[in-house]
């Protein structure tokens, strides 16, 4: 694996050595779990949002969605350990 160097503030390394003082963690581990952690964060908002725009679009191309109202009570009742079925959608004009 080609190795990538990595020059960090005094401060932000001082915190991380503080950090991983009384563990097994060497500082290289907690730096390659962090950036790991932060890329998957990065993928999963791209996924977010590829599904958001593909969801805008499809409402936008069939001109129907469901009402903030029914979205709400149906979460509700979700949340409350209903069964209850997804609402319907409705034209929008």
């Amino acid at each position: 694996m080609p190795s990538t160097t990595l020059k960090l503030p005094e401060e932000l390394k001082r915190r991380v050595a503080r950090l991983i003082e009384d563990s097994d963690t060497t500082m290289h581990a907690f730096l390659v779990r962090a950036v790991e952690r932060a890329t998957e964060a990065a993928e999963r908002r791209a996924r977010f949002v590829e599904a958001a725009l593909s969801a805008r679009a499809n409402v936008a191309r069939s001109r129907r969605g469901h009402s903030m109202e029914d979205v709400a009570a149906w979460a509700r009742k979700r949340a409350a350990g209903s069964k209850v079925r997804r609402p319907r959608t409705k034209s929008w004009r």
